[in-house]
């Protein structure tokens, strides 16, 4: 973990300086989402706050942003002045947070270093019939591509998504998985 939380520090003023994003393609991936107005989202790994304010548009509601990061959150703070987004920096497996109708992970799953626990923590943080929804805005090779090169020692490489997928039943009824070029996305409801 300490691996993990200063190699985000250390890059967190310059992030999203360095990473080039498509709005209207970032609207479309949280159209898409199972969220309803009124649902109580988590955006889990949220970085710099890059969906946070998208979540708060299609939910109507409070959003709890976390990230393990502490600059990160610092930025994200500075970036949103929502005062529905919550943010706070905090150990996802710790996390006291709970009832939560949706988890929404976007670009941040590959470090979920133990997917046991991840799995187990969602689990007991989401309401029964609760929605985690693992999204990726670039596909599954340029996505290992990039994380054994620049973040290989704090991340992990994806499998197929079906395979993935397949991890997290029976606790969860996937509804959606796929992949290809610009897509890698999970839909998972907590039966």
């Amino acid at each position: 973990m300490d691996e993990v939380l200063e190699f985000f520090d250390q890059r967190a003023e310059n992030w999203d300086k360095n990473t080039t994003r498509d709005t209207n393609r970032l609207k479309q991936i949280i159209q898409d989402l199972p969220i309803k107005k009124g649902d109580k989202v988590l955006d889990l790994g949220c970085g710099t706050g890059v969906i946070s304010e998208l979540l708060f548009q299609k939910s109507q509601s409070d959003v709890f942003a976390i990230d393990l990061s502490p600059k990160m959150i610092e930025v994200a703070k500075q970036k949103n002045q929502n005062d529905k987004i919550h943010f706070s920096a905090e150990n996802f497996y710790n996390y006291q947070g709970n009832d939560f109708s949706v988890i929404v992970v976007f670009d941040a799953y590959p470090h979920f270093l133990d997917v046991e626990n991840f799995k187990n923590k969602c689990l007991e943080v989401l309401i029964d019939g609760g929605y985690l929804c693992i999204v990726h805005d670039i596909g599954r090779d340029e996505l290992n591509d990039h994380h054994f090169t620049f973040a290989k020692k704090i991340s992990r490489g994806l499998n197929d998504v079906r395979s993935e997928a397949q991890f997290y039943m029976p606790e969860f009824h996937v509804i959606d998985a796929r992949e290809d070029d610009n897509n890698y996305r999970i839909i998972a409801q907590k039966r």
